[in-house]
């Protein structure tokens, strides 16, 4: 697993940094690990579709849907342009497993944003989701944001984000299961429902079962 703090940013790009493991290691399978959506170059979602031994999955640390929200938490890219890249990632390798961390309850979360965020949850199709609720940390700069949601909304927030999660994960695990091992997986997946969604993942079962 290919993992560090902003390792999208490493110099050269990230997809440079791949070629180098897979030119000097025999290592039969990388899988990459959370990168940022700002530093995903065309060349690594390339690699990610057609290099046999890196994983069809990506992480994208969303965060939120919302422009605004975003913004506050000072992140470098607006929902529009993960759209955009999910919609690069899906026309070049529609099989990638793609999950997302998302926040609920960040200072200026209103009603908006929140529907706004559920809204890039549902267009998008991730893979999965990990939900966080927000929660203050001393000395840090949204500690002192105005505008965090009543402690009652947050819980909501998360339950009706985390319900959404559980319900589009057996379809979506279905699909990646089809790949590789045909309609009966995706009919077996889809009656297992959420038992099957926390045993296996589309990338983790396509390799295992070639």
């Amino acid at each position: 697993v290919l993992t560090g703090i902003n390792i999208g940013l490493y110099e050269g790009g990230f997809s440079r940094l791949v070629q180098k493991v897979l030119s000097h290691t025999d290592m039969p399978r990388i899988r990459i690990s959370s990168i940022e959506p700002w530093t995903v170059e065309d060349g690594l979602i390339d690699l990610v579709a057609n290099e046999p031994r890196i994983c069809r999955h990506l992480h994208l640390p969303l965060q939120h849907g919302s422009d605004g929200v975003l913004r506050a938490m000072g992140r470098p890219y607006s929902a529009g342009h993960v759209r955009s890249l999910m919609r690069r990632i899906r026309e070049v390798s529609p099989g990638t497993a793609v999950g997302a961390d998302v926040i609920v309850g960040f200072p200026e979360e209103d009603d908006q944003a929140f529907a706004e965020s559920h809204a890039i949850i549902e267009d998008l199709g991730f893979t999965y989701l990990h939900v966080f609720p927000f929660s203050t940390r001393p000395g840090t700069a949204a500690a002192n944001l105005p505008g965090r949601p009543d402690d009652e909304v947050n819980p909501e927030g998360r339950r009706i984000a985390g319900t959404f999660a559980k319900e589009q994960g057996p379809v979506r695990l279905a699909v990646g299961l089809g790949v590789a091992i045909g309609i009966a997986a995706v009919l077996r997946a889809l009656s297992e429902g959420e038992r099957a969604r926390q045993t296996a993942t589309p990338w983790q079962s396509e390799y295992r079962l070639r």
